[in-house]
């Protein structure tokens, strides 16, 4: 083998190592940039729904993908809740929390904000129902959001880094109130007033 056609190999052997070695670098940088994207997709928010599915009542978040997206920090004056009465009564008080499990306010306690329906002193089953209370009727459709000052001061507590970002929230029942004193009550939806269990050996009526 003469001394030009030796360097001629040399040449594409080179060129050849040099191909593989720039593909191995190409395919490390797209798996890289790949895993990084997948890495970002499941960076999201946890939403639980633990609202008793027994009441008369539907409820759907509206945006969730606002809810669920870990950089936004406008999302607790952004979510909205849309409440279906799909009872047979009017509803004139309602209350669902948004439960932050991993949050913790000053005080040390779990932070937790509330989206209401009607008058607040309806939150007492006692409480007579007035004129200008108006319910949710059967079949009627509200959308519920959180308190502007509350929301707004969520934002500036977590300007001043006194509350953590939430990544786990829990939606969690708290009151209805048909208004004539009956109604349900608590995260687990038992009724009010509570029905008395009869003994096996009571009396009939």
């Amino acid at each position: 083998m003469n001394a030009h056609r030796f360097r001629s190999m040399l040449r594409r052997r080179n060129l050849a190592a040099l191909i593989i070695s720039s593909l191995f670098s190409l395919v490390a940088v797209c798996g890289f940039v790949v895993s990084g994207a997948q890495s970002e997709e499941k960076e999201e928010r946890e939403v639980v729904d633990k609202i008793p599915k027994h009441l008369p009542i539907k409820v759907k978040i509206k945006k969730p993908e606002k809810l669920k997206d870990l950089k936004n920090e406008d999302w607790l004056g952004e979510v909205e809740l849309e409440v279906t009465n799909t009872g047979a009564k009017p509803i004139y008080y309602l209350h669902i929390s948004v439960y932050m499990p991993d949050v913790f306010a000053p005080s040390g306690h779990n932070y937790g904000s509330g989206f209401e329906y009607g008058r607040g002193a309806l939150v007492a089953f006692s409480e007579p129902v007035r004129s200008d209370d108006v319910p949710i009727q059967p079949g009627e459709v509200v959308v519920l959001k959180v308190n502007a000052d509350e929301a707004e001061g969520w934002k500036r507590g977590r300007a001043k880094g006194e509350m953590t970002k939430p990544k786990r929230l829990e939606f969690i029942f708290n009151y209805i109130n048909f208004g004539d004193g009956t109604g349900f009550v608590g995260s687990d939806g038992g009724p009010f007033p509570q029905r008395k269990e009869r003994g096996a050996n009571a009396p009939c009526a």
